[in-house]
């Protein structure tokens, strides 16, 4: 047996029968590049360029997706409040990392992306309060189902719809995340005829949405998080500058 710890070549052995040690060749492989774009050109850079995606003006493999998007948020001040500001950044941080649109819904029943939630708050026991809250959250969740299959609008485009997650019940943490689920499969239900478009569903907590000191960093991660969820494909003609190369080797 072998007392650790084991370097690369005595893991590779470990197991071997009659202690029979046989030669390993052990090489190690260099990381791969990725694929972006830079103006009309392609490039191939190593992982560590992504931390400077937006200084470099860098653009994913793939055409600009643009969003329409929903906030379910429950209806109170402070929390409305600070959720319009923290989405109007997201939609900046969308745009400077080149990734297309991030745009509120505007319809006949919401003009910034918006639908309060009234969630009780009445002087009971946590248990049947936490219930209450969650059914609220669910019975908005198939109302904004059956309200996007009757957007003409929706049908056209990428929608992405944001549930902030208002529940911080320590010891209740599995049930509010099953309620969130079902809110999820809710809409994705009343919305699943609808095969033309791309509806993107995204749990935000509270505490991301209420903190004053939210880095960039962590928007441009929930930027690409829809982005690369969104699984609509767009035609895109680019143009090749002399001399350079498109994605099949062609010139």
């Amino acid at each position: 047996s072998m007392e650790g710890p084991l370097n690369l070549l005595d893991w590779a052995n470990l197991g071997q029968k009659d202690n029979k040690i046989q030669q390993v060749i052990i090489k190690e492989l260099s990381r791969p590049h990725l694929l972006v774009g830079h103006k009309d050109s392609w490039l191939e850079v190593p992982p560590a360029a992504l931390a400077y995606w937006e200084k470099l003006n860098l653009k994913p493999y793939a055409p600009h997706k643009n969003m329409t998007y929903y906030v379910l948020s429950p209806d109170n001040v402070q929390i409305t409040s600070r959720a319009k500001s923290f989405f109007n950044e997201l939609s900046s941080v969308y745009q400077i990392c080149n990734l297309g649109v991030h745009v509120p819904a505007k319809t006949a029943k919401t003009t910034d992306g918006f639908i309060c939630v009234s969630i009780p708050n009445e002087q009971i026991s946590t248990d049947k309060l936490q219930s209450l809250q969650m059914s609220k959250y669910i019975e908005y969740s198939q109302i904004l189902g059956k309200q996007l299959c009757e957007e003409a609008s929706y049908s056209d485009g990428s929608t992405v719809i944001y549930l902030i997650d208002p529940f911080s019940y320590p010891s209740h943490q599995d049930s509010a995340l099953a309620s969130m689920v079902q809110c999820l499969s809710s809409i994705s239900h009343s919305t699943s005829k609808h095969s033309n478009s791309s509806l993107v569903l995204q749990i935000v907590p509270v505490s991301h949405v209420l903190s004053h000191d939210l880095s960039f960093n962590r928007l441009k991660e929930l930027a690409f998080t829809v982005f690369l969820k969104c699984r609509r494909v767009s035609i895109e003609t680019r143009r090749w500058k002399t001399g350079s190369r498109s994605p099949d080797g062609s010139v």
